[in-house]
């Protein structure tokens, strides 16, 4: 249906809603809308990082950020040394037994994968065994006669070797703490590199020197390899033979639980009473305060409704949404349509011939009627409500005259 609008064109009753019923759908799936946005996000942030190029571990022979390795494996090659990495326990045992009699294993395990045991059997396959930070109870299961002496400093300080180790003597001092409060100590056999006022020291030997233990692994990375003494150091206590397993373990090297884990076996004693508990006073619940229709009533059709039912439930389905301009819209559309037949003007007629008509038939300002019928909007159901008293008022005056 077309009605007359103030600029003297023909307004359409389905023109200016689709854009009210898009913001009203909008508004109603507002929640899941966000919910779908971030979760695109998140699978759009796991796909660029799955097919970013793989993390690569601290130390790592292939790493070439500050805290890798890279540096110290390509002079290491460099100087005639096999560089073999390895991440699995497996992997490294067979990379040992192939090159038993003249090999060094290097490990590097800051996230304690690697159980006593395994480390037991990979060192009587290896010649020379240097580990880089190894935890106190890494030592215990070694039974190496090293042993933990603590933290190390949380600031860099330069050590004199104060040792006869042949690596030490050739590096003459190297650094002692990190920044990062990483670094530890350890006392044994003979002890290099110790700190001022104790006995512990950054890096350990046996006495036969088959067992090396480095407490500073930054002194090992790209960016404090050139510092002090550190390379002369590293190169020496790896480069002793000419293979290196450099050695990182990973995930892998966690041994599987013989028992399959559930859900009873890593939750408190009381869940499982109390999820059977609730799940009854739910049942309970449901039967107690569920609806009980009865059989269902057949009805003729079609069924008459009364016009002002429909309209009521038109005007709360208005309320409900907020939809005020869509309810103004439509009250002066109606209003316009029916003074408009009431003085014969015809369906093609504009909003201001209506205006006009209102204008000569009332006793009403016509700056008041044009106001009312034509410019104003109301922004609120009060000012809605109001509005549609004055039209009322305006329209009865216009037509009982």
């Amino acid at each position: 249906m077309s009605l007359p609008t103030a600029e003297g064109t023909t307004y359409s009753a389905s023109e200016g809603t689709v854009r009210e019923r898009v913001l009203h759908w909008l508004n109603q799936h507002k929640f899941w809308l966000i919910v779908g946005s971030i979760v695109l996000a998140f699978l759009i942030f796991a796909i660029i990082r799955a097919t970013s190029s793989p993390a690569r571990s601290p130390l790592a022979s292939d790493n070439p950020a500050p805290d890798g390795g890279m540096a110290l494996a390509q002079i290491l090659r460099q100087q005639g040394v096999e560089v073999i990495p390895t991440d699995t326990a497996t992997a490294t045992a067979k990379t040992l037994s192939a090159h038993q009699g003249d090999v060094t294993l290097m490990v590097y395990d800051p996230k304690g994968f690697l159980e006593a045991s395994q480390l037991s059997s990979l060192k009587t396959a290896a010649t020379t065994l240097v580990l880089v930070e190894p935890s106190p109870g890494t030592l215990i299961g070694l039974k190496s006669k090293i042993s933990s002496g603590g933290a190390g400093p949380d600031s860099v300080t330069t050590s004199p070797a104060g040792c006869s180790d042949p690596a030490a003597q050739a590096a003459g001092s190297s650094e002692v703490g990190s920044p990062a409060g990483t670094s530890r100590l350890y006392h044994g056999p003979v002890t290099c590199f110790e700190v001022p006022g104790g006995t512990s020291g950054s890096y350990v030997t046996t006495a036969d020197g088959t067992v090396k233990v480095m407490g500073n692994s930054a002194a090992l990375s790209n960016d404090r390899l050139v510092s002090s003494g550190n390379a002369a150091l590293a190169l020496n206590a790896l480069g002793e033979h000419h293979h290196l397993v450099w050695y990182v373990p990973s995930l892998a090297d966690v041994p599987a639980s013989d028992k399959p884990a559930d859900i009873a076996s890593v939750t408190p004693s009381w869940v499982s009473p109390a999820a059977i508990w609730l799940a009854a006073v739910a049942v309970l619940a449901l039967w107690w305060r569920g609806r009980r229709d009865g059989p269902l009533v057949m009805e003729p059709l079609p069924v008459s409704v009364r016009g002002s039912e429909t309209a009521a439930g038109r005007a709360r389905l208005y309320q409900d949404a907020q939809a005020t301009q869509t309810a103004a819209e439509n009250l002066r559309a109606a209003t316009l349509q029916r003074l408009a037949k009431h003085f014969r003007l015809g369906s093609d007629a504009s909003a201001a011939q209506v205006c006009s008509a209102v204008v000569r038939n009332s006793a009403l300002p016509p700056a008041q009627v044009t106001h009312v019928l034509l410019e104003f909007s109301p922004e609120t159901n009060a000012a809605l409500l109001d509005w549609a008293h004055q039209l009322h008022t305006l329209e009865s005056e216009a037509t009982t005259r």
